[in-house]
């Protein structure tokens, strides 16, 4: 398993328990990957349990999804 280096720059969009921001990723598919600009979705800095929980749920759905161009598994 590979790591992947991660560059956030701005935010992009904000709900009522999360926000995405842009971001730059090298090594998402291999180690020597030049940078791919990706969409990170992460909760509030002050999240609560149920927030945290909340944000996990739409992880597992995604993951029920498979692999898709626009998702990092």
């Amino acid at each position: 398993m590979h790591t992947c280096t991660l560059s956030i720059e701005q935010q992009i969009g904000c709900g009522h328990y999360g926000r995405v921001v842009k971001a730059r990723a090298k090594g998402i598919t291999a180690p020597n990957e030049v940078e791919t600009e990706v969409a990170v979705k992460m909760v509030k800095s002050r999240a609560d349990v149920t927030e945290i929980k909340s944000l996990v749920s739409e992880l597992k759905i995604l993951v029920h999804l498979g692999c898709h161009l626009n998702v990092v598994n």
